[in-house]
């Protein structure tokens, strides 16, 4: 069977297509943990064992959405996830960057205590703030 030039072209590209679909799908893997039953509480610890037990959720960035109840998701990239993430999701990459996939009712506290960028608030003279919903908020004193 004789196919046309056009045809061929287009099947070929096709499968390209289709291979680099798979391999963009595979570059994302997920972490390796354990989870040790201890009681009736479960402990998630991770292979390399930079991060202890002990250490407390946080994110510096958390999106959430305006419905009742909300669902919130931490953006935050690290070197890996809190032990208490359910869904982790690292890059293949050398140091791996790892987000929680996490969806929860709520934001975890702020891991560091930085202000908030210049751009996001006016100054203390201003008496009509305006922001924009975006986030990082962009807000313009108003003043008349």
């Amino acid at each position: 069977m004789v196919f046309p030039k056009s045809k061929l072209a287009l099947a070929v590209l096709a499968l390209l297509a289709a291979m680099i679909a798979a391999t963009s799908l595979l570059s994302v893997v997920d972490a390796e943990e354990h989870i040790i039953h201890d009681g009736d509480e479960q402990l998630i610890t991770f292979t390399d064992g930079l991060m202890d037990d002990k250490a407390k959720a946080c994110c510096d960035s958390c999106l959430c959405t305006r419905s009742i109840p909300p669902q919130c998701q931490c953006t935050d990239q690290k070197r890996q996830c809190y032990p208490g993430c359910k869904t982790c999701k690292c890059t293949r990459s050398w140091p791996p960057t790892c987000r929680c996939m996490d969806i929860n009712n709520f934001c975890y506290p702020q891991c560091s205590a930085s202000p908030p960028p210049p751009s996001s608030a006016c100054g203390p003279d201003c008496k009509l703030c305006l922001c924009t919903k975006s986030f990082p908020p962009s807000c313009f004193c108003k003043d008349e």
